[in-house]
């Protein structure tokens, strides 16, 4: 074996050990929230024995399921996930469009101000976004929990400048052909656009079902609570009791897991499809 051949060798054999350890250094939080999760009730001897595998319980998610109306809040989060994961991709995708294939008066200019409201930090609109609801009598409504919020900056930049990179051979033989912009929007830049819009499908559904400050604030009553507000509720009620506070954190887990595992193919090809195409 030449020298290079173990140089090259000993270089990806020390990267994978790295990439190994980073691995393991994130996945560690969750690891012991499993073993926590599924270890049987204290009695009284802390000891590492209690996480093998022939020791595991689903005690602490019967006491979780007891304790709280979970289905309930799960379904709750299932409708904030998937209404505002839809509502995003149609506006957004709508906008991008716009900005990226229409010509109108004012559009670079109202382009720069749209991407200048992404440095404005969330929290800071949280009030007056709340009075607006409250004023639309949007409290306590799934309405007021997934319409604020669906048209964002970032989606339309995304789409917009996936847009921007398909050949405009094709959309000027559509006009050609008589197509309107709705035909273009509907026909053309819809389907040539799936990998940005399955990442971005898979980055608001994960962000939403992880949400906590703004449901907290528009659901103000426990039966619309979603899962990781009731989560938080229950930590306040039964504190102490980690194994069953910890079973809710990986039921509230799961589905991000499940969607991100199912879709990673097409996130990634839209995360990489720009730098693709240039």
């Amino acid at each position: 074996m030449s020298n290079l051949t173990k140089n090259r060798l000993f270089k990806e054999t020390l990267f994978f050990t790295f990439l190994v350890f980073s691995l393991a250094l994130t996945m560690l939080p969750f690891i012991f929230m499993s073993a926590e999760a599924f270890a049987p009730a204290t009695t009284g001897e802390n000891s590492l024995w209690r996480y093998m595998p022939q020791q595991w319980s689903l005690q602490s998610f019967r006491q979780l399921f007891e304790m709280g109306d979970i289905p309930r809040f799960a379904i709750n989060s299932m409708i904030h996930a998937f209404g505002y994961t839809f509502l995003s991709l149609v506006i957004n995708a709508l906008a991008a469009f716009a900005f990226a294939r229409m010509v109108f008066p004012g559009r670079d200019r109202l382009f720069l101000m749209l991407i200048l409201t992404m440095m404005i930090p969330s929290q800071v609109i949280m009030i007056p976004v709340f009075i607006i609801v409250k004023t639309l009598g949007l409290l306590n409504s799934y309405a007021g929990l997934i319409v604020p919020g669906c048209a964002h900056a970032f989606g339309i930049f995304a789409i917009r400048q996936f847009m921007l990179d398909l050949p405009d051979e094709v959309f000027d033989a559509a006009r050609t052909e008589g197509c309107t912009d709705f035909d273009l929007f509907m026909h053309i830049a819809l389907p040539l656009c799936r990998p940005i819009l399955a990442s971005l499908a898979v980055t608001s559904f994960i962000y939403t079902w992880d949400q906590f400050l703004y449901p907290l604030v528009i659901m103000q009553d426990e039966p619309m609570f979603t899962l990781p507000v009731a989560l938080v509720s229950l930590t306040s009620q039964h504190f102490g009791r980690w194994g069953m506070l910890l079973a809710g954190g990986i039921v509230t887990a799961i589905p991000s897991l499940i969607v991100f595992m199912l879709a990673q193919r097409a996130y990634v090809a839209g995360v990489t499809g720009g730098s693709a195409k240039s």
